[in-house]
């Protein structure tokens, strides 16, 4: 799961591709996209986004996470429709962490967005 990532709402993007994806290969992906990232200090693998949003990148998945809710929702589905959905056309994208005013809020976690319904 999360391994450095340390925002209060986090949304993850699993890649779905025929083809074995790095991580290397993914950090350079988004690189080739234009999504500037520089890395968070001390931490192997969690990138800022910008001022308010961090980007965690695993194997196979992106972890984006922001304190506010919204950033994080906004952030997430934006790399998602503008970057993942037409090239990984069965990724999907769901919440994975929530914390609103300091509480716990599991409410549409177990809701999946899948790129196919995207276009």
């Amino acid at each position: 799961m999360i391994n450095e990532m340390k925002m209060k709402n986090v949304y993850k993007i699993e890649l779905r591709s025929p083809n074995k994806i790095s991580y290397d290969a993914l950090a350079s992906w988004l690189h080739e996209k234009g999504v500037c990232h520089r890395p968070v200090r001390g931490k192997f693998d969690t990138y800022w986004l910008s001022k308010y949003v961090q980007i965690e990148l695993a194997v196979d998945s992106m972890y984006i996470g922001a304190k506010e809710k919204h950033r994080a929702w906004e952030s997430a589905l934006w790399v998602f429709d503008n970057l993942v959905v037409k090239e990984f056309m069965f990724s999907n994208i769901r919440q994975v962490k929530t914390d609103i005013n300091n509480r716990y809020d599991d409410d549409g976690l177990d809701q999946i967005v899948y790129a196919k319904t995207r276009k």
